[in-house]
């Protein structure tokens, strides 16, 4: 996905360009910022989910972690409204990652899943009924990447003619 944007030229350069007003500025490589909203973090090894609470508080999300899939699925029952966007591991003890994902979209279709693994080839979400609202990333965590994907599903709502709309 490519993010661009358009700002206007201020200071030493501004009268220089009369017939371009606007200056193109990439973010391709930038980390994109969150705006608060509460993520679900899921994976059972308790060293990478400690590194993604820290890395995506700094990027502006309010994080709960769990260490297993059954505990994280607890704590969606509980409220699925609170969260916006959940991330699990795929490959763990006890529920999968795309199974929590599916159960989760069982509660609130709308909710996007970011499944992340380090498996080759990747578990394959096409034939979820809550495709259009899922993504798989690979291992190591590509923070520019996920950070993108992450903007790309909060910006964008769920369509009206997607699951439990």
């Amino acid at each position: 996905m490519h993010i661009d944007e358009w700002v206007p030229i201020r200071g030493p350069l501004q009268g220089q360009f009369e017939n371009t007003p606007l200056l193109h500025v990439s973010r391709r490589g930038q980390i994109l910022s969150g705006r608060h909203e509460q993520i679900l973090v899921v994976d059972d090894e308790v060293v990478i989910l400690s590194m993604m609470q820290q890395r995506l508080r700094k990027m502006g999300y309010r994080v709960i972690t769990r260490a297993d899939s059954i505990s994280a699925m607890e704590v969606f029952q509980a409220d699925p409204q609170k969260f916006d966007l959940v991330i699990t591991d795929h490959t763990m003890p006890a529920l999968q990652g795309a199974d929590l994902a599916e159960k989760v979209g069982d509660l609130r279709p709308e909710i996007p899943v970011i499944l992340v693994t380090g498996l080759s080839p990747s578990p394959d979400l096409v034939r979820s009924r809550y495709a259009s609202r899922r993504a798989v990333l690979q291992k190591p965590i590509d923070f520019v990447q996920l950070s993108h994907k992450m903007r790309e599903f909060l910006d964008q709502p769920a369509k009206p003619s997607e699951p439990g709309r």
